[in-house]
């Protein structure tokens, strides 16, 4: 079947871009919780954090805009869509325990 075998390499081409999206926003969700635990908030802690928001942040976008171009071209621009909505709902959702355990840790 023709749609499958398009199907399947378009999550093969766009894994990469996957990767990278979820890696940066682990970093950003990362940035943001240090930020909130910092006692002492001073001026360069406060410039490196957001810093370090706008790069993750500045990789994820694109990598999430990457993988559904690479579904629209392959599927069709619904396809596109879809892969966009999807992707960004996958990522916060498998993020959050991510995040969840590595500010637990910091705690104790």
């Amino acid at each position: 079947t023709e749609s499958a075998l398009l199907l399947r390499e378009a999550f093969n081409e766009s894994v990469n871009y996957m990767t990278w999206s979820f890696y940066s926003l682990i970093t950003a969700y990362v940035s943001m919780a240090f930020y909130d635990r910092v006692e002492v908030k001073t001026r360069i802690n406060n410039y490196l954090n957001k810093l370090l928001f706008v790069i993750a942040m500045s990789v994820f976008i694109p990598n999430m805009y990457f993988v559904s171009m690479v579904f629209s071209q392959k599927l069709g621009t619904a396809a596109g869509v879809a892969s966009f909505i999807i992707g960004l709902l996958f990522m916060m959702l498998n993020s959050a325990p991510v995040i969840t355990g590595i500010v637990q840790q910091r705690k104790d």
